[in-house]
């Protein structure tokens, strides 16, 4: 079973290996139904972001490298190379154009834990940036959408090789970032039933 086929097993749509309708309208199905605003409007990162849903970085190539770059700024090819920072920020730099990056957040937006550095600390909400570890060195960055008991639910780019939404293991996360040029929000999480989708173990 391929990367697609075993995302499509997870969240219930026929695993024929391709990103279509039914996977795309399954994805859209894990957000959240309304999501929450933040000073009277949607939260202009994550519109960038589901925009986006269901492309793929084998399938979707060409797609997928003209939205990346599209900020003026890429890692290169995503099915070559780890792509969750260009996706964060290619979403942030789209959506909050007079936002200012600073730290190692900067210097590197392509790996994961640099984004630690990004804006301000926050608890978990919709919409945050969450890093997460893989290993004692790596990480994944993604957006938060949502929560169980013990994971979170994230859409985020690298997540079985596409955009997609992943649930990861709140045990995972190392911290919960904002952007300086919107006001904080703290909302609860929409909590999420998991059904037949399993804790990802490994996000490429």
């Amino acid at each position: 079973m391929n990367e697609i086929q075993t995302w499509q097993a997870a969240i219930g749509v026929p695993a024929d290996g391709q990103f279509g309708p039914a996977t795309l309208a399954a994805s859209m199905a894990l957000l959240p139904k309304s999501a929450p605003k933040a000073t009277g409007a949607a939260l202009p990162w994550m519109t960038v972001a589901r925009q986006h849903l269901g492309l793929h970085e084998g399938v979707d190539n060409a797609a997928l490298r003209a939205f990346l770059s599209s900020d003026k700024a890429t890692v290169g090819d995503p099915a070559k190379l780890p792509w969750c920072g260009d996706f964060v920020e290619t979403c942030m730099k789209l959506g909050l154009p007079g936002e200012v990056f600073t730290g190692r957040v900067k210097e590197n937006p392509y790996f994961a834990r640099n984004w630690l550095d990004f804006g301000r600390e926050c608890s978990p909400t919709y919409g945050a940036v969450v890093v997460f570890e893989r290993g004692p060195a790596s990480g994944h960055v993604a957006f938060l959408v949502g929560v169980d008991a013990v994971s979170y639910y994230t859409l985020g780019g690298n997540q079985s090789d596409g955009i997609t939404v992943a649930r990861i293991a709140a045990s995972r996360a190392l911290g919960f970032r904002w952007p300086n040029s919107v006001p904080i929000r703290s909302t609860p999480l929409t909590d999420m039933t998991p059904g037949n989708m399993k804790i990802s173990d490994n996000e490429a």
